[in-house]
């Protein structure tokens, strides 16, 4: 494939939404997705408050600077809780995005062996013609 050819899917994947539309386990996977961002995002700026709150904490001393108050002891923790979580968050986000277009391209699959799918009869057997000979007996359903 050519460059031109790849789609920008978004932070989100917002603009791979309307492709998805119609195959919900594709559709799952990228809310799934989406809502693994949103937290990606919510923890990044809690860690930079934490991070923000300590060093205003350190720098708000007349002079004499003081590094490990019980405001900053908190604000450490929270970083360190921040980072762990970010861990946890990211390990598994961008699967779900893969997830998402595999279902989507599974569902491309199967939507162009659809039309072979509704050739097929639905039932195969041999009946007895009046005549007496064998006849193939085909059967198919409509759908």
């Amino acid at each position: 494939m050519r460059e031109e050819d790849y789609k920008n899917a978004g932070f989100f994947g917002q603009r791979l939404r309307p492709y998805l539309k119609g195959n919900e386990e594709a559709l799952a996977s990228l809310n799934s997705y989406r809502l693994h961002k949103w937290l990606y995002l919510g923890e990044r700026l809690t860690f930079v408050g934490a991070v923000a709150l300590y060093s205003q904490q350190v720098l708000a001393g007349d002079g004499d600077q003081q590094y490990f108050q019980n405001t900053q002891k908190v604000a450490i923790g929270v970083a360190a809780a921040s980072l762990l979580s970010n861990i946890l968050i990211t390990r598994h986000t961008n699967e779900r995005f893969q997830r998402a277009v595999e279902a989507h391209n599974a569902g491309l699959s199967t939507a162009q062996g659809s039309m072979l799918n509704r050739l097929t009869p639905s039932s195969v057997g041999i009946a007895a013609a009046p005549s007496g000979y064998p006849l193939l007996a085909l059967r198919w359903n409509v759908r």
